[in-house]
């Protein structure tokens, strides 16, 4: 990719029109974000475009980025993962079967035990699709919350299968969250509110 069509893609990312959802007035409750909401502020790896709602990663490179959680201050029982996401596919000599299974936005996550250990591996393999322009969805995922929890490592990464490139197709993360619930029926619920604010970007 050269430099500017790099700097063009920014551009566009920068332009992203999300209203902010870190203290968020759900259908259900007002639930508050753990996630910094400025995504500038994450860790990155490789070089993913990302601006303060919302972050591009290059089917070209390995890269994603990631966000520290002090799980202290979850309190719930369950743990809601969730944010919009696109997928861009250029692949045109692929198979369309092997395009839907690979390259794919994908939520990411562990838990660490007090002295660094991972305790429990998070993922959030589900898609709920809304009817969105130009392709957007919701990834999402809902976790049980574990005793014994210092710290949780959250990811945007993109998903990749073995023998099949991704060279050609990008994903964008907007607004994540990461939400606490008493119930797995209150976190599905929240999921849904999340969907039903119809975040877009141009």
């Amino acid at each position: 990719m050269t430099v500017s069509t790099r700097f063009l893609i920014s551009l566009l990312l920068s332009v992203l029109i999300f209203s902010s959802v870190g203290n968020t007035v759900f259908a259900h409750q007002m639930t508050v974000n753990n996630l910094p909401s400025d995504l500038t502020s994450w860790k990155t790896y490789g070089s993913p475009l990302v601006s303060s709602s919302g972050a591009l990663l290059h089917g070209s490179g390995k890269e994603w980025v990631s966000v520290d959680i002090d799980a202290d201050e979850i309190n719930q029982s369950y743990m809601v993962f969730a944010a919009y996401v696109h997928k861009d596919d250029k692949r045109a000599h692929m198979k369309a079967s092997d395009k839907v299974r690979s390259g794919n936005p994908y939520l990411y996550a562990y838990a660490l035990d007090r002295q660094g250990k991972i305790k429990k591996y998070m993922t959030g393999a589900d898609i709920m699709s809304i009817s969105r322009s130009r392709g957007v969805h919701v990834v999402y995922g809902i976790f049980p919350r574990n005793s014994g929890i210092e710290t949780i490592r959250v990811f945007l990464k993109q998903s990749s299968v073995k023998n099949l490139s991704n060279e050609g197709v990008n994903v964008t993360f907007m607004s994540p969250i990461f939400l606490e619930a008493q119930s797995r029926q209150q976190a599905q619920d929240l999921v849904q509110d999340f969907a039903n604010l119809n975040l877009s970007y141009r």
